[in-house]
């Protein structure tokens, strides 16, 4: 590790015009960045992750000359500085694919963010910031994101898994997630057999939504439900007779299946909540 404590980050830098490549990460310079930096028209990859001390804080103003940057790290920067303006600093790299802000000293994201413009973006790490809001629903509005770390930050509120083809295999991860209310994985893309942990989640669910997707196996001849429920299997693979629900479903659609067998004649005993049946196209 280089120490260039006591020195400033050298103003040439900025004259190297045809520079495609700059990592000055680990060398704790003191001062401010030299706004000659955004001269680097040219520059595809910045590594600027702890790069000052910690004494410094940064404004980003220099940020948008560089027009061609692919890659940029600035973890560790304190951002205080920047305020709220950060997110449109960098929503004006159009071509940007990897952009790393770990531990950069603001405690909030913008919650609504209607110019958003990550076109290429493909990596975002915001760990380490102890942000404490409910989760931005821009962040998934960023359709070619491939990579999310929002870990050791205090956030909170639904991530919407519709339409995320999050496929072909079943997310295992689910397995720990013990207090799950809501549950909807509609054409998320999954080609995939069932496991049987996967029914134990339905006792703490309102709502269990697996519909359009490629799943395949069978359904347990009994599921509990602890609280009024949902549920939608539709246009699935699941084969076996028609089940006993837990008498907690209120809403129950089995279309375009293979579920086959008789009606059981106690359904209604069974399933005296009930308010919507749809077992159509089963065979």
């Amino acid at each position: 590790m280089n120490n260039f404590t006591g020195f400033q980050v050298p103003e040439f830098i900025g004259s190297l015009k045809e520079l495609r490549y700059l990592n000055l990460s680990g060398s704790f310079f003191s001062g401010t960045i030299p706004q000659t930096l955004g001269n680097l028209s040219n520059l595809l990859y910045l590594d600027l992750n702890n790069f000052l001390d910690q004494s410094n804080q940064i404004d980003l103003e220099w940020l948008s000359g560089l027009s061609s940057l692919v890659y940029f790290n600035l973890g560790g920067a304190d951002l205080s500085k920047a305020g709220a303006y950060w997110l449109e600093v960098f929503n004006k790299l159009h071509y940007l694919i990897e952009l790393h802000l770990p531990n950069f000293n603001l405690s909030s994201l913008l919650l609504s963010f209607p110019s958003l413009n990550f076109a290429s973006l493909q990596v975002l790490d915001l760990s380490n910031n102890g942000f404490n809001s409910t989760i931005p629903h821009w962040l998934f509005n960023i359709a070619s994101l491939l990579s999310l770390d929002l870990s050791s930050n205090d956030l909170r509120g639904f991530i919407k898994l519709r339409s995320c083809q999050l496929g072909p295999k079943f997310s295992t991860w689910l397995r720990n997630q013990t207090e799950l209310r809501t549950l909807v994985l509609n054409k998320a893309r999954i080609s995939d057999t069932i496991s049987d942990w996967f029914w134990q989640l339905s006792l703490t669910l309102d709502e269990l939504d697996v519909a359009y997707n490629e799943l395949r196996g069978r359904v347990p001849n009994s599921l509990g439900f602890n609280f009024p429920a949902t549920v939608d299997l539709s246009f699935n693979n699941f084969e076996g007779r028609l089940l006993l629900w837990s008498f907690n479903v209120t809403k129950l659609y089995l279309r375009d299946n293979s579920f086959s067998g008789p009606i059981p004649d106690d359904i209604g005993q069974n399933l005296p909540l009930l308010t919507d049946l749809d077992i159509s196209f089963n065979f």
